[in-house]
């Protein structure tokens, strides 16, 4: 998770690079993708990916050892990535 960011960047200019002619959105064939666009998609995978994260995070214990908090926690962090 420490390179996210720079690997969202990365991810970002490579799509810039296709001609905004050729950019179609999955809903609509007219439509075009703009380069902000893309970048709000990256954003919305990247905070996708860092609440996977804490959702491993929080249940990777070993078995028996999840307290009350950290099963309310876990549980807050996936609700919040159901809505995302």
């Amino acid at each position: 998770m420490g390179k996210l960011k720079e690997i969202c960047t990365d991810i970002s200019q490579m799509l810039k690079l296709v001609h905004v002619e050729r950019r179609r959105r999955r809903t609509a064939t007219s439509e075009v993708m703009t380069d902000e666009a893309i970048d709000e998609k990256l954003e919305t995978f990247q905070d996708l990916l860092i609440l996977a994260d804490s959702i491993y995070s929080a249940c990777n214990g070993p078995a028996g050892t999840l307290d009350d908090n950290a099963i309310t926690s876990a549980r807050e962090v996936m609700c919040i990535f159901w809505r995302r």
